[in-house]
């Protein structure tokens, strides 16, 4: 099964489109989110609820990551999604909020979703200026949090600015500061000019380059070009394979490669280089 923080390619569908709903698996996505809210228009949202857990009932587990995105819970298509999804039975690795600006819903939805006994993750979206300015506040309040995603697009309508790599700079900073010091997911939003494959491979760079450890796609094209950007080389996945096999043969204690020190989170984050590679094979 795939982990939130070492899935880096991840495609977003709209929970109206049930047809498209395969076309993640097909592309070799990582995790796939199933869209209840912005993507999906007011009319449509019991239609979506409905496509998405038909399409879900039954599923087993699998290598792909199931992401849902529902509505937020201030409103009454998000009450709708709480209650439909508490009492279905279904399986989905994890609940994503929209336009989080507190912890105070977050343990409201892990409370009444009984999310950490039924194994699913909290992953909260940030898309306004209170919500990026009340992030580290969230994230140390929330220790059951697994990861945070940027949203560009509405931020930026929320704080007035362009949606620049410039101007979302700092924002983006923010973002992977909050997320490393939880040791958790840092997801960029996606790039929304998907017919241009190079400003998409630029801003893979650089946010890796940043920390983030993976990136939304809105078209199943972008998906091998992000997992590309997010593949550690060779050399990094040797090194990583011989830091693990040199830390677990010292018993899980402190000890040293090629004169470097191995402690538990270098240990860690060998880990996850290894998982990165095999999750954009």
């Amino acid at each position: 099964m795939n982990h939130i923080l070492t899935s880096p390619a991840i495609l977003f569908t709209p929970g109206n489109k049930a047809k498209h709903f395969q076309k993640a698996e097909e592309v070799g996505a990582n995790g796939i989110i199933l869209d209840l809210e912005d993507g999906v228009s007011q009319e449509e949202k019991n239609k979506a609820r409905d496509n998405v857990i038909k399409y879900l009932i039954g599923l087993k587990k699998r290598a792909l990551l199931t992401i849902i995105r529902i509505n937020q819970i201030t409103t009454e298509a998000g009450l709708k999604d709480v209650l439909a999804l508490r009492n279905s039975e279904i399986h989905y690795d994890v609940l994503l909020y929209p336009k989080v600006e507190s912890s105070e819903e977050l343990f409201i939805l892990n409370s009444v979703m009984q999310l950490e006994q039924r194994h699913i993750s909290l992953v909260a979206l940030v898309e306004t200026g209170r919500g990026l300015s009340q992030l580290a506040g969230i994230v140390s309040a929330c220790p059951f949090l697994k990861g945070i995603i940027f949203g560009a697009a509405d931020y930026a309508v929320n704080v007035g600015c362009d949606i620049s790599w410039d101007t979302l700079l700092l924002s983006r900073q923010q973002i992977v500061q909050a997320a490393a010091i939880a040791q958790i997911a840092a997801i960029d939003c996606p790039c929304f000019d998907f017919e241009n494959d190079d400003i998409l491979k630029n801003e893979l760079l650089n946010i890796k380059a940043m920390g983030f450890t993976g990136k939304l796609a809105i078209h199943p094209k972008q998906i091998p070009i992000i997992k590309q950007g997010f593949r550690p080389s060779e050399e990094e996945l040797k090194e990583a394979e011989v830091i693990s096999k040199t830390y677990e043969k010292a018993g899980g204690k402190a000890c040293q490669y090629q004169g470097k020190m191995i402690d538990l989170p270098i240990y860690k984050k060998s880990q996850h280089i290894i998982a990165r590679a095999k999750n954009t094979k």
